[in-house]
Order: C-alpha cells, then structure tokens, then sequence
C-alpha cells in the first residue's frame, strides 16, 4: 500500500473494544480490525464497576497489533462511551473502578443535584439532556457521601481520558465527552466553574478542556518499553463515541441528500441532528432532547432512547433457555410472526434496566395494557422491533420540528443497520429515504479526526466526503407507508393508556 498514511483508532464500547487500522490515499479510507477484546460491567454488594484493568490490557494488546501491522502508524487516539470517569489521587493512582453509568447511586442523586440548582436552570446552563446517566449526579452522590473518591481524588478524569492518562501520563479533559457530565457551558465551551463550586465539587479536579484534534504527546517511554512500540502521538479524536459517530457520517458537503438527522443504533438509539449553535429552548427540552459536544465547533442535538438492549436482553433469556439462539433465528422468526399484533413504549423504565427475565416483562406489559400476550420468541422479537421502529418515528417528527426541517435523509449508523429489516421499517414508518453505514461509524469518525490533526483533510466537510466515498452505503426508500400510520394509531393507544 505504497503512499498511504496510517492512523490507530481505539474504539472502546460499553460491550467490547477493538484496535482498527486505518489506511488513506487521500481520498478514501480503509479500516481493519486487527484486535477485538470483551468489555463489561462487574457488578459486586455495593455496585456495579467497570473492569479498568481489563480495558487497558485488552487496548495495550491492540496497540501492540496495529504496530505489528503498520509500523509506520503516525497516531492512535481513543473513543468510548460517555457519562463514567475515574479519579487520580496525589501520587497518579487511580483510587477505585469507575462506576458504571447504570449504578443506582446515581439516581439516588438526582434530587440533591436538583435541589442545588433547578433542572430548569441546569438545562439552561449545561443544555445536555438532564439524564440520570450523567457524571454530575454520581459526582455529587460521591461529595455527599463523603466518598474515597471525594476525599482522595485530585483529577476528574472520564473513561477515554483516563485511558490517555494512562497511555501518555498526561491529564486532560477533551470536550465532546466532558459535555456529557453536565458541568460544562457549552456555549464556551468551557467548564461551568460557578455550578461547579455551586455544587460543592472541587475546581481542581477539572483540566482545562481540549478540543478534538488536540495532539496529547506520546506514548509514555516506559509504556512504550513494555510493549515494545515506538512513542507514538496520541490525538484527541471526539473521545465520545456518539462524537465519533457523527464525525464519521458519510453526508456529502455538495448534497443531495437535502437537509439529515441521525440514528445512531445499537444498545442505545441515540437520535439527532447537527447545529451551529447549543439549543436550549422549552421546546428542545420538553422533547427530551439536548446539546452534546461535537467536533469542529458543532453541538448535537440529541436524544437517547433504549435501543437494541431490550432485544439483547430478552435473547440472553433465551439463549439460557432454548441453548444455543443466534441472531439469525431471531429475526427470521421475528419475521414470521404477525405484524403490528403488540406493542411496549420502549421509554417505560421498566425497559432500561437489568431484569432477570425481559420476555417476562413483556408479557406482563401487555396484560397491564389489555393487549394479546406474545406466545413465541418470534412474537416477542417482533413486538420489541416494531416498537422501538414507532418510537424512531415519533423522534424523527420531534427533530424534523426541533431543526426547522423538513428533513429528507436519515442517516441510520451502527450495529443495528446490520438488521436490513429494521431499517426498511424505519424508512416505512417516518416516510424518509434512509442511508445505512458505514457499520463502524465511531472508528471511522475517529481516523477521521486524526486524519484532520495530521492535515491529509482540511475540514469537516471533506473527512464526510472522504467518508462517503469510502465505503458501501445501503438506501432504503419508504414504502407501506400506508400500513404504518394505521399501525401508529394502535400504538399511540396502547402506549397512552
């Protein structure tokens, strides 16, 4: 591959991570996947953590492969999900495992953080969407608790930062997933010092923020040694993964795609659009949508709903029940299970978390809701696929609406695109053309990013191009649209009532 660049992208999720070597001309850019390694969350009596030890082993063992496999790699930066962070004490140790973000204490929170500040002010101020799941209710459940991470931790440092830390020993914040804790403004993009010290959390344990692109330094020396690499750059991509994702979306700058939101599928559907400017209107947040960091100057507005979980969940139950269930019977079964006989809202908290039996809730909901109980696997796949699709479709109205529309693309990105069936439905039930791919957005924005940092791109504009050129994108154009609204009513009833 004579006259390529290569760049390193570490793309570390809330399931697994994975090492992905990135090759451009220029014009298009090639991914490979050269390590993959498991993730999750450990949950013990006092909560549930995340295994940070296991994350770095499984990214140093990545590392060491993209240099096997391009020893000219010019940087490697690294994403992960949003919301959870560890802290460094006096000595740069790390005091505890990072709590995972569905950790109740969290919750438990919210109405301390609440009565500091309005949740009125708190979105006029931060403009994230006021979740449960952001680091500031964790934060304060640590201050008010008079925790060992209060107590000893000297920098507040989130997941892609503290794995950086480790990498290079530099401490530094990058912005897209420091918006994620709610104690940033981001009009300034700056942390919001006031409510911090409003809410009694030290100052100093916030880095001044950085934006995506920003150069850290290199491979610590001694890290280097170890795995017997070069001191590679290390780059700031948009270190959150929805970031990275919209980064990498293949829009083509001279479009014809006309006036795009966004669906980002997989555990979570997040959904949105981009703007120039944060939105913190009553409307945006009495949608359930808020401002998220993005990359060169841009905010996304976003929601995040249950996405795949629900569906990932109930096939646990069934893979412990029925043996072996691979995802290939459940959809053909899905498909051949009657449409539009039942319907759960997604949105009910019941639908969000750890339960032992998610079919079973299921069928309890349709009880409570006077519906036909679902009899199969495939009755019960079915009812999750089209609910979350008519849950997309009142989203998708609420961005049209939010953005000043009307929209004309969607673009449908993630793991979930790989379900062809689903993203017809998609484009059935909102009556937009929906673009699917690439796959691998996040890593894809990642490269992207660095690829910007090392100048082979100039803007945002063109990495997009570059994107769109690069890889097989599915159309999907809307049709039984007819059937859908009719189906939409029986669901708004069901869900109302």
């Amino acid at each position: 591959m004579t006259g390529h660049r290569s760049f390193g992208v570490l793309d570390i999720g809330a399931s697994g991570g994975r090492a992905l070597l990135a090759r451009t001309d220029s014009v298009t850019v090639d991914l490979r996947e050269v390590h993959r390694f498991a993730n999750g969350p450990v949950a013990v009596t006092d909560g549930s953590y995340w295994d940070v030890l296991s994350i770095w082993q499984g990214m140093c063992e990545g590392i060491q492969r993209l240099h096997a496999a391009a020893p000219d790699v010019e940087s490697i930066a690294i994403d992960t999900w949003g919301c959870d962070f560890g802290f460094i004490d006096h000595d740069g140790r790390l005091v505890s495992n990072p709590y995972t973000y569905r950790d109740p204490s969290r919750r438990a929170a919210m109405q301390s953080v609440h009565d500091v500040i309005s949740e009125d002010e708190l979105f006029e101020r931060a403009g994230t969407p006021l979740d449960s799941i952001m680091s500031v209710y964790q934060l304060k459940a640590m201050v008010d608790g008079d925790s060992l991470e209060a107590r000893s931790g000297v920098q507040f440092l989130m997941m892609p930062d503290l794995l950086v830390y480790f990498l290079t020993g530099k401490r530094v914040n990058e912005f897209t997933n420091a918006t994620m804790s709610l104690l940033v403004d981001q009009k300034s993009r700056q942390w919001d010092r006031d409510l911090i010290d409003r809410l009694g959390l030290s100052g100093e344990w916030f880095a001044d923020l950085h934006e995506p692109g920003s150069i850290v330094g290199t491979i610590d020396e001694g890290v280097a040694a170890a795995l017997g690499v070069p001191e590679i750059p290390v780059v700031l991509p948009a270190s959150h993964d929805t970031a990275s994702a919209v980064a990498g979306l293949p829009v083509r700058s001279s479009s014809a795609d006309g006036s795009w939101a966004f669906i980002s599928l997989g555990t979570w559907a997040v959904c949105g659009f981009e703007s120039f400017t944060p939105l913190v209107t009553p409307d945006v947040r009495e949608a359930g949508f808020g401002n998220e960091g993005g990359v060169a100057g841009t905010t996304i507005v976003v929601r995040n709903l249950v996405g795949l979980w629900i569906i990932q969940e109930c096939r646990k139950v069934w893979q412990r029940e029925l043996d072996d269930v691979p995802w290939e019977r459940v959809l053909a079964e899905s498909d051949a299970s009657p449409a539009f006989a039942r319907f759960i809202d997604i949105d009910d908290p019941r639908f969000g978390g750890v339960v032992p039996d998610m079919p079973q809730e299921i069928r309890t909901y349709c009880a409570e809701t006077g519906q036909v109980l679902p009899d199969s696997l495939g009755d019960v796949a079915r009812c999750v696929y089209e609910s979350l699709v008519m849950k997309l479709r009142e989203r998708v109205a609420d961005m049209a609406r939010l953005s000043g529309g009307p929209l004309e693309t969607l673009h449908v990105v993630g793991g979930g695109i790989q379900n062809e069936q689903l993203c017809q439905w998609i484009a059935d039930a909102t009556g937009l053309t929906v673009v699917a791919g690439p796959v691998e957005t996040t890593s894809v924005g990642n490269a992207l990013v660095q690829m910007r940092a090392a100048g082979v791109v100039e803007t945002l504009a063109d990495a997009r191009n570059m994107s769109n050129s690069s890889f097989d994108l599915t159309h999907y154009t809307p049709s039984n649209v007819e059937a859908w609204d009719a189906a939409y009513a029986a669901y708004r009833e069901v869900v109302s009532a």
